[in-house]
C-alpha cells in the first residue's frame, strides 16, 4: 500500500512538471480545445506577432485606460515601421504619430509632446535623440483566450517575454529560436517577464490593444 501512494505521488509530481511547462491553450469557456497540430502553429504565430507588433513597446496599462500622452507611444511608433523609414529615419510627424495610436488603441484625446532622452517635439515633428533602438522581441505563447465582446472578438493572451542566452541572437538565430519554439524547446530561452495582453482586429485586420499588463 505504502509503494502504491508512493508511485501515486510520482506520477502526480511528473504530471504537474509536464502540465507547467507546456503552453496552455484556451477558448472562451476555459476548457482545452485547441489540438495539439495547433498548439505548434499558434506558438510560431504569436512569436511572428510579437516581432510585427512591437509588443516590447507596447505601453503598459489597464483595460479602458489607455494612455492620452503621445510619449508613451512614440518608441512604439517608431518600432513598427522601422524598415520603412529611409532618409527620414529619426523623424516621425505629428500626423504620423496620432494615425498610429488611433490606428491601435482606444484613445480619444491625444496629447502630443517630447520624451525626455527619447522624442524631441516642435510642434509638428517628432526628432530623435541619438540613441539605439530594442532588438526584435522573443515571446513565448503561454496562454491564449477568446471570447465576445461588443460584437467583436476579444484575444487575451499571456506570453513571455525572454532573452537568447542573455546576448543578442542574429537573424540566423531568430530563424533557429522561432523552430525551437514550434518544436517546444525552450531551453535556449531566458524568460525576463510574464505579460498579458487584450486585443481585437479591426475591419481591417489590424491590432487594436484593449490593455497590457505585467503578470
Amino acid at each position: 500500500m505504502k509503494r502504491l501512494y508512493i508511485l501515486g505521488l510520482i506520477l502526480l509530481i511528473i504530471f504537474c512538471l509536464v502540465s507547467c511547462s507546456e503552453p496552455r491553450l484556451v477558448d472562451g469557456e476555459g476548457e482545452s480545445n485547441i489540438q495539439s497540430s495547433n498548439i505548434q502553429k499558434l506558438r510560431g504565430d504569436y512569436f511572428d506577432f510579437g516581432i510585427e507588433n512591437r509588443l516590447d513597446y507596447v505601453p503598459m496599462f489597464e483595460e479602458g485606460k489607455a494612455p492620452s500622452n503621445s510619449a508613451e507611444y512614440l518608441f512604439y511608433a517608431f518600432a513598427i515601421n522601422l524598415d520603412n523609414w529611409g532618409d527620414d529615419k529619426g523623424t516621425m510627424t505629428r500626423d504620423y504619430v496620432e494615425q498610429v495610436i488611433n490606428s491601435h488603441f482606444e484613445v480619444k484625446n491625444i496629447i502630443h509632446s517630447s520624451l525626455r532622452k527619447g522624442w524631441d517635439y516642435d510642434g509638428e515633428k517628432y526628432i530623435a535623440v541619438p540613441q539605439g533602438i530594442k532588438e526584435k522581441p522573443i515571446y513565448v505563447l503561454q496562454k491564449l483566450t477568446t471570447y465576445v465582446q461588443d460584437d467583436r472578438t476579444v484575444y487575451d493572451i499571456i506570453l513571455d517575454e525572454c532573452s537568447f542566452g542573455g546576448v543578442i541572437p542574429s537573424e540566423e538565430d531568430m530563424v533557429k529560436i522561432h523552430e525551437s519554439i514550434v518544436a517546444g524547446d525552450f531551453s535556449a530561452l531566458e524568460v525576463l517577464r510574464t505579460e498579458r495582453f487584450k486585443y481585437y482586429l479591426d475591419e481591417n485586420g489590424k491590432v487594436v490593444f484593449l490593455s497590457h499588463t505585467k503578470v
